[in-house]
């Protein structure tokens, strides 16, 4: 597979990882929406099972503990209006298991987007590639695991720092150009998780 090849190939495979992401991340938050918490228990709207592919996503949304949250299904609606409506609240900023959809995305593009990254900064050593896809992949891992915001961004920027500065060192033509696809999933990950719904929405 020659060079411009193996470049296509790297952007599909990690815009396919990275769309799944922002998805998954959307989809969680517009769960919320239909959610109010009442004590311990999440009040769900019945709308939300019409949307089956949003109300899979709820027991990890709300997963503070194995299994998701108590819960209870109502037949009345629910609005910013309703006391302990969720869709206010930031939903996804406490950790979550590895196994998240989300995080499974992200785990997936994170490494994607150190080769893709090399390979935009301009031919370097295989070696300095793997070095990027492990740097990537390790930090996805930490992005995870993070349950503080502030924590979360760090991460997002010493990465694209090391990245940078590893292209300099490898010779990269365009070496800032290494960091743009990690920039990409890593800061709209960290973006999502740190937004409620309304946010999202520009409410």
């Amino acid at each position: 597979m020659d060079f411009d090849k193996l470049i296509l190939f790297l952007g599909l495979t990690f815009s396919f990882a990275f769309g799944a992401m922002y998805v998954l991340l959307s989809w969680a938050l517009e769960a919320s929406n239909f959610c109010a918490r009442i004590g311990p228990r999440w009040v769900v709207a019945d709308g939300l099972q019409r949307k089956p592919h949003i109300f899979a996503l709820l027991p990890y949304v709300a997963g503070s503990r194995p299994g998701g949250p108590a819960r209870a299904i109502t037949s009345e609606p629910i609005s910013r209006m309703t006391p302990g409506y969720l869709g206010h609240a930031k939903v996804l900023d406490a950790r979550r298991e590895i196994s998240c959809p989300w995080n499974i995305a992200l785990l997936i593009g994170a490494p994607l987007s150190g080769l893709l990254g090399a390979g935009l900064a301009g031919p370097i050593p295989a070696s300095a590639s793997a070095m990027a896809a492990a740097l990537c992949g390790g930090s996805a891992v930490r992005l995870c695991r993070s349950g503080k915001s502030t924590i979360r961004w760090a991460i997002v920027a010493t990465v694209a720092a090391a990245l940078a500065t590893l292209a300099l060192a490898a010779g990269a033509a365009s070496a800032w150009a290494i960091s743009v696809p990690w920039l990409a999933i890593a800061g709209c990950y960290a973006k999502f998780r740190s937004m409620s719904y309304l946010d999202s929405m520009g409410s």
